[in-house]
């Protein structure tokens, strides 16, 4: 969304307190931590935005197997509605951050797909008489 956003990861990457945090005119400055990783199940972030306003909210991600070549994949973006200005804005939270949800799974979706196949290894083993 903002090519020029200035992007810092800290933290070893996929695991609980790595962060990603972002600065930028367009999307304003936040960040995302990991709180719960439950492997092949589950992902549990903290989002935090400060500029250009102060919000906090959960950012799940839920995997669920379907078949040996099929992952069904929910991404939920939750956050309390605590002030009358957080109510207001949750009027327009949907039509801002569905579209967003959506680009997002269709991209890990493609990339998925485009992803090269893994090298099989086969191994030989052989009985050898002394």
């Amino acid at each position: 969304m903002d090519k020029d956003a200035v992007n810092e990861l800290t933290g070893t990457p996929g695991e609980v307190g790595a962060k990603w945090s972002w600065q930028g005119d367009t999307v304003g400055t936040g960040a995302l931590t990991i709180e719960e990783l439950v492997p092949n199940k589950s992902i549990k972030a903290k989002l935090e935005f400060f500029v250009p306003f102060e919000a906090t909210a959960q950012d799940l991600w839920d995997f669920e197997m379907l078949d040996s070549t099929s992952t069904k994949v929910t991404w939920t973006y939750a956050g309390k509605s605590d002030s009358y200005f957080m109510r207001y804005m949750n009027l327009m939270t949907e039509s801002m951050v569905a579209p967003q949800l959506e680009t997002g799974l269709s991209n890990l979706k493609n990339l998925i797909e485009n992803m090269p196949e893994p090298e099989l290894m086969e191994t030989a083993e052989e009985e050898v008489e002394n």
